[in-house]
């Protein structure tokens, strides 16, 4: 029986070490975790973001709960170059087997603008990171219930889990040309510590690689449109992801508020280097913003062979973003970086 259970064991720990991560729909709603370059990079001197996302809707009791908050300091000292700090936390968690994985991060990035017409910037990120992965085998029935009548853990596993280091380093680009079309790019490896979580013996989690481009380009004559293309690539270990997607933003106003509302469709593709795409969902999401409040939703169903164990439901998503200036007499575009909301 022990034999069996250490096996197990050793089964499980390669694919807990070795699990992927969080993958959000809305990935541009969740900066700090998208590219740490991009901490502190806002039109506001302070943003707070708040993510959630259900995996497979009713099916499965696999979340994700993702806090984050960061500042730009003393821009109005540095001819607009941007000094970001920020603190992020996310927790991912599995209810019926108590798997957890939990990151707790402190990121600083400095942006430098390298020309003021068109607008530019180039930046650099890093991110230290405390990692924990978690699992409770409390509800396993051991042998030692039919020997003894007490079911207790021959291992101690319960009680596995632990904090380790980790480093995330990114990089990205924003241009704004004609002041109508604005571009941005980046790159970000995660995990360059690589961290071992095996449970026994020695297994470190893959390095991530991962990179995106965003667009948002002025529709008609009366801009007060824009159509945003866009672009997220992702590799860790033998896994890789790709999420392209089209969104349309539109402005609306009234006396007393900037309104905007937001539309769009994309297409997750996932893939295994032993294997062909594992897994595709489509994805459709929607976004509301009132001057520094911004709230959306998105939910994705598969259509591969996943939706057979999911009884074809879905993940919803929900986010929020604040980003709010309190320093009054600090110079501001009127357009500044509204693209990454969205």
């Amino acid at each position: 029986m022990r034999i069996i259970f250490i096996s197990f064991i050793l089964c499980f720990g390669n694919w807990l070490s070795h699990g992927q991560d969080l993958h959000f729909a809305q990935f541009s709603a969740s900066p700090s975790s998208l590219n740490p370059a991009l901490t502190g990079f806002m039109d506001g001197t302070f943003r707070a973001n708040v993510n959630y996302r259900n995996q497979w809707f009713h099916n499965a009791t696999f979340a994700t709960y993702a806090l984050s908050s960061d500042i730009n300091i003393v821009r109005r000292n540095l001819d607009y170059d941007m000094l970001g700090v920020g603190v992020s936390f996310y927790h991912d968690i599995e209810e019926n087997s108590g798997y957890q994985n939990t990151n707790i991060s402190i990121s600083g990035a400095y942006n430098v603008m390298i020309t003021k017409r068109p607008l530019q910037y180039i930046g650099f990120g890093i991110q230290p990171s405390l990692l924990r992965k978690q699992i409770n085998l409390m509800d396993i029935i051991y042998g030692t219930l039919y020997e003894t009548g007490v079911n207790t853990d021959p291992l101690g596993f319960s009680e596995f889990g632990s904090f380790k280091f980790d480093l995330n380093m990114g990089m990205s680009y924003y241009g704004y040309f004609k002041e109508k079309h604005i571009f941005t790019l980046g790159f970000a490896i995660s995990h360059i510590t690589q961290p071992n979580f095996a449970l026994l013996g020695n297994d470190e989690l893959y390095r991530k690689y991962s990179g995106y481009v965003l667009t948002e380009l002025e529709a008609g004559a009366i801009g007060y449109a824009w159509l945003k293309p866009s672009i997220y690539f992702a590799k860790q270990g033998p896994s890789i992801e790709v999420l392209p997607s089209l969104k349309a933003r539109f402005q609306f106003y009234n006396a007393y508020n900037e309104v905007f509302l937001g539309v769009g469709a994309g297409l997750r593709m996932i893939g295994h280097s032993q294997n062909k795409a594992i897994s595709s969902d489509l994805i459709s999401e929607v976004q509301f913003t009132i001057e520094s409040y911004t709230i959306g939703f998105s939910y994705d169903v598969s259509f591969s062979d996943v939706k057979k164990a999911t009884g074809r439901n879905g993940g919803p998503e929900l986010s929020f973003m604040v980003d709010m200036n309190f320093d009054k007499r600090r110079k501001s575009h009127p357009r500044f970086f509204k693209m990454i909301q969205f």
